[in-house]
């Protein structure tokens, strides 16, 4: 490591991580770039996870310790305003980075300062390591405004990013528990700060399937997604929404049959609005002709609906709403617009 300031820091935080998290400290320190300094924050665990980081002597690595758990956002932004380095990377403690990580994200932003946020692809595990997919994320900018609108358009334990951005934005926003990568990206977005992601695979994502089975975490989700996307509609469309319209929006991609009826026209109304919004920032013929398709099948979703939901089994609903709704608008939409000019934001 050089003497002079680490170039990197990275910053992980850790709770009760023992199972993985050798795994994933071994995949940063074995990086073929050297120049980063290593902050790892215990939680305030009640396993082996401190044994576990005080285990390594490696003099990259700053240990911190939580006398009370902070959170994970509170904790990941502790780490980000003691880190001393130009860039800040991120990788979770169940995951594993790429040996060429760092090097091939450390090259591509010095060759590309405009680049304020970059990602990668991402391979994704089960929980004893086996790959379930791989995943690649989009790199233009017009690719990266569409895919947030639906998901996130970095993968967080995959991030590369400029400390001095992450200063101005005010670090991760501390109101989202979960989805604070999703909403720092948002802010960094509204604030002009170009989004890209290298097309290699330099991560290894793990799944877990207890997940979402928390009524809690349920909960919890539904209504920080519904936050999340307040921030989409306001920052990104420039579109004034209510949290009413949000949660219909919500409902009727993940729970339409919890909508009553009034609510259910009210949802498409907002979605219809949403699409006319694109339609001005996304100046194409071809984005008309899909906004026209997406209303007809709205109708037809709504018909169907009212008519069948009663009579047949609700799966067959839930199946036409993920196919039209997400496939359409997500996938068809990225596809359609890879040589699209954004003409405003």
């Amino acid at each position: 490591m050089n003497n002079t300031l680490p170039l990197v820091s990275v910053v992980m935080s850790a709770f009760n991580g023992e199972v993985y998290l050798a795994s994933a400290i071994e995949s940063i320190l074995k990086q073929t770039y050297d120049n980063f300094e290593f902050i790892i924050l215990n939680n305030a665990s009640t396993d082996r996870t401190k044994d576990i980081i005080l285990s390594y002597k490696d003099p990259r690595l700053l240990f911190v310790d939580n006398t009370t758990n902070l959170g994970f956002t509170k904790s990941l932004n502790k780490g980000c305003r003691m880190a001393t380095g130009k860039y800040i990377a991120r990788l979770d403690a169940d995951d594993i980075a790429h040996p060429e990580r760092f090097e091939k994200q450390v090259d591509f932003l010095g060759k590309n300062p405009d680049i304020s946020v970059l990602g990668t692809g991402y391979v994704l595990i089960n929980s004893v390591g086996n790959k379930i997919k791989k995943v690649m994320l989009p790199d233009s900018e017009e690719k990266i405004f569409l895919k947030t609108l639906f998901a996130s358009p970095v993968c967080h334990s995959s991030v590369l990013l400029k400390k001095s951005v992450l200063e101005q934005l005010n670090y991760y926003p501390e109101n989202f528990p979960y989805y604070q990568d999703y909403a720092l990206w948002i802010n960094a977005m509204k604030y002009g700060y170009k989004i890209s992601n290298l097309k290699e695979f330099l991560v290894y994502v793990r799944q877990h399937e207890k997940t979402a089975t928390n009524e809690h975490f349920q909960e919890r989700h539904f209504l920080e997604i519904v936050e999340l996307y307040k921030l989409i509609f306001k920052d990104i469309l420039k579109l004034d929404i209510s949290k009413k319209e949000v949660e219909n929006l919500y409902k009727l991609y993940y729970m339409i049959d919890e909508l009553e009826d009034e609510d259910l026209d009210n949802a498409i109304t907002t979605l219809k609005r949403i699409l006319n919004i694109l339609v001005l920032t996304l100046r194409t013929s071809k984005l008309r002709i899909y906004t026209e398709f997406i209303f007809r099948i709205c109708s037809c979703s709504k018909l169907y609906y009212k008519q069948k939901c009663h009579e047949r089994n609700k799966c067959l609903l839930g199946y036409l709403r993920y196919l039209f709704l997400y496939y359409i608008l997500a996938k068809k939409f990225l596809k359609l617009f890879s040589k699209t000019t954004i003409i405003s934001k």
